[in-house]
């Protein structure tokens, strides 16, 4: 099953490259319009092959945990600060609100990056232009255990219920997802999952699938 996927993952961009070096030879004068495609093709072909790579090493248990004692509303005021830009490019408002005083974490700092940024490209290609993504941090009693976290929340076409038990499962895309012509591998959130259990935390979703409530996420150390 994993090879199917993958191959047919792979067959689209491969296809779409060949066709439009094929069209390059044919139309020279029309090349900045067909490098422009075979530019996001190789991009998306770049990604999957990526996020291949870093399930592989999941598997193979070559990942080492590089864990460090770091603030966690550092962290998240820096990728928030990175991504403003193309938030704007998108004609959504993108807000930070983290709390003060919150614990230190000890975890794999690049790691928590990833799952972050893997999280906030979900919530960019599935919210509309005036739309708002928001990216909050807590903490949370559990099990008389605290738990410190962060939450991102969007205002996008939200996540059946149905649908949402399968959303870590690898290469998984709902019916938005497919329908919604964004590229896509399904690896994603199967890789933030992965990172989450390695480091002992959680990842959750929540969404009543209703256009417009969007969808919220939940990361907890």
């Amino acid at each position: 099953e994993f090879v199917a996927n993958v191959s047919h993952e792979l067959r689209t961009p491969l296809t779409n490259i060949k066709l439009f070096h094929e069209l390059l030879a044919l139309q020279p004068d029309r090349i900045e319009e067909f490098l422009e495609t075979l530019e996001r093709e190789t991009d998306r072909l770049t990604a999957l092959i990526e996020d291949l790579l870093a399930l592989t090493r999941f598997d193979q248990g070559i990942v080492r945990l590089h864990r460090s004692s770091f603030d966690l509303n550092v962290l998240i005021r820096e990728f928030v600060e990175d991504r403003r830009k193309l938030a704007e490019s998108k004609n959504l408002i993108l807000n930070v609100d983290t709390q003060q005083e919150l614990p230190m974490i000890y975890a794999d700092r690049n790691l928590t990056g990833q799952v972050l940024s893997i999280l906030l490209t979900n919530a960019f290609n599935y919210t509309p232009a005036s739309g708002s993504v928001c990216v909050t941090t807590n903490i949370s009693q559990h099990d008389d255990q605290d738990w410190v976290g962060f939450m991102v929340q969007d205002t996008g076409m939200g996540i059946p219920p149905d649908e949402q038990q399968n959303l870590f499962t690898r290469f998984y895309r709902g019916k938005v997802g497919r329908k919604s012509g964004i590229s896509g591998t399904g690896l994603g959130l199967s890789i933030a999952k992965e990172i989450m259990d390695r480091q002992k935390g959680k990842i959750s979703v929540e969404s009543v699938g209703i256009p417009g409530e969007g969808t919220t996420f939940q990361v907890w150390f």
